[in-house]
């Protein structure tokens, strides 16, 4: 009898679970039967003649229609490898500056962060995200905008799809940058790219100059280079182009645009191309002229932009002579600063006697974070350095003045005020300490108060000073601005002329290195890389240690 009971049961449960899945399948047949149904006909009414296989996934995800009220977010959009600039910089609000430094980018696919593999995760804007990767030299950069934008960089090119629609997931961009553009002390800066013609370029002026048998090898050094590279300039042009036609004859061309030019860089060291790219002197005084806001804050005239009111805060020795010299170069904007240095006028830097509160500077100095200074910004950047070479830099120019330098590292340590003095600190382990806490403690403190923020190192402007010098236009929002991007490629150029920095210098790292308490050091500097990973807007690298 039990027997009989326990196989009725069973029974049962089989035949609950037959019909279960049945009903499964059949709801399931039921969908997909009326979604291909819905799919076909749309396609007839929309793309007559057109079979579904024959549709790309574009014309595909224009057919389902379920969402078509919507405006599409993050995680609605689909996998697509076609992306091109246009699309990228239209579902990102990408500023035209980013085409301006990056040759190539191309959607792979969507990928998901990890702490182990990857870079930490930052608030940045799409723009700002790209240019930041691509300065540090990543391959990788992904990006996502819900709410915020979000973006971290990598290296890793082979790894683990995920769903684009997952709310976690990123799209992962391929990056190729163009050449960095190197601070020069001659004309010559790259060989032209094979696919570019001078020819389609509107700006460029063309003429022939016979100049005698010269061939390619001794084209590099030859009168024809020289002339075309004068010719441009007698013409106000700050771009040559030097080609090779036959062994006896050359074509010079000339352009006004500096964007087009750089942007056909191929290398900057290759020799012996055919045809080389030259900055004429034309091209320095780009940069050379600055004037101040007009009363109300904007530039040029009273109809010209806004320009926000933006601070700049960083501890001495950390460059701010020398970023400020360069934003005058690429903005056309005085900077400002809350002190009074006679010394800074002499570089160029006239807005230094104006008031912080007349409205007529931007990119304004300060070591302090006091009110109202702080408070009456729009913006705050906060430049930071390795503070081993903040505190030798800013020891160093107190002691030597501001354009010299010890003769010898044994000139300057074998001093008592380098050594250890018996019975007291000695005085460059004070400065020290002095400038890593004010460093650390000063950063996270301006985060307390609301503000846009941006975190620029020295290190990184070392590394690709242009780009981190777009970074500084899009946050002060002058990237649409055609004259600031021809002006920032001047900057560079001329990155270290007139700026008060310091030509000839001594290493004293490793003696320094010496007279800190490195142990101490390494866990502040841990503890403020914790809390900016927290805030996402920065985090530090191995060369920003002491070391």
């Amino acid at each position: 009898m039990l027997s009989i009971i326990a196989k009725t049961k069973r029974s049962i449960k089989y035949l609950v679970l037959l019909v279960f899945f049945l009903g499964v399948y059949t709801f399931d047949w039921n969908q997909s039967a009326w979604k291909f149904k819905n799919f076909r006909t749309k396609s007839q009414q929309m793309l007559p003649g057109r079979k579904l296989w024959e549709l790309n996934s574009v014309e595909k995800n224009s057919l389902v229609g379920e969402q078509d009220h919507l405006k599409p977010t993050f995680s609605q959009v689909t996998q697509n490898r076609d992306e091109t600039w246009a699309s990228f910089a239209d579902q990102f609000q990408v500023s035209p500056l980013v085409k301006l430094a990056i040759s190539k980018l191309d959607f792979k696919n969507c990928v998901g962060h990890s702490s182990k593999t990857d870079d930490p995760i930052l608030k940045l804007d799409a723009t700002d995200c790209v240019l930041f990767c691509a300065s540090r030299n990543y391959k990788r950069i992904n990006i996502r905008v819900d709410d915020e934008a979000t973006c971290f960089c990598s290296n890793l090119t082979e790894r683990k799809a995920v769903g684009c629609k997952s709310d976690r997931s990123y799209r992962s961009y391929d990056v190729e940058k163009f050449p960095k553009i190197l601070v020069q002390n001659e004309s010559y800066v790259g060989c032209l790219l094979s696919e570019f013609k001078s020819g389609s370029d509107s700006n460029w002026t063309t003429s022939r100059i016979a100049s005698g048998s010269v061939g390619q090898s001794r084209f590099q050094n030859s009168t024809g280079e020289e002339l075309c590279v004068n010719t441009c300039n007698d013409e106000k042009k700050p771009v040559a182009l030097t080609t090779i036609k036959s062994s006896d004859e050359q074509m010079c061309s000339c352009s006004s645009n500096m964007i087009t030019a750089f942007q056909s860089i191929e290398t900057v060291t290759q020799m012996g191309c055919s045809q080389r790219i030259h900055v004429t002197p034309s091209a320095y005084s780009v940069c050379k002229k600055a004037d101040f806001l007009t009363e109300d804050g904007r530039k040029g005239t009273k109809e010209g932009k806004k320009v926000p009111r933006v601070g700049v805060v960083s501890v001495p020795g950390a460059g701010s002579h020398w970023i400020r010299t360069l934003f005058q170069k690429m903005s056309g904007i005085y900077s400002g600063s809350c002190y009074y240095a006679q010394e800074s006028r002499k570089y160029g830097l006239m807005g230094e006697f104006k008031p912080w509160q007349s409205n007529t500077t931007t990119f304004i100095k300060s070591h302090e974070i006091e009110d109202p200074f702080i408070s009456s910004l729009e913006k705050i950047i906060v430049l930071t350095r390795n503070p081993l070479r903040s505190s030798l830099a800013q020891f160093a120019r107190s002691r030597v003045k501001i354009m010299n330098a010890p003769a010898s590292a044994r000139a300057f340590t074998s001093k008592d005020h380098f050594l250890e003095v018996s019975g007291r600190e000695n005085q460059f382990k004070g400065q020290f300490d002095s400038i890593l806490k004010s460093q650390t403690e000063r950063t996270i403190k301006l985060t307390e108060y609301g503000k846009p923020m941006l975190i620029i190192s020295y290190e990184d402007l070392m590394e690709n000073l242009h780009l981190q010098l777009l970074r500084i236009a899009h946050f002060l929002e002058l990237d649409n601005d055609a004259t600031v991007w021809q002006r920032s490629f001047c900057a560079v150029l001329d990155a270290n002329s007139n700026t008060g920095k310091r030509q000839q210098k001594v290493d004293l790292g490793e003696e320094a290195l010496n007279l800190i308490n490195r142990t101490s050091a390494y866990n502040i500097l841990d503890d403020f890389d914790k809390k900016l990973r927290m805030i996402k807007l920065h985090y530090l690298r191995p060369q920003d240690y002491p070391a």
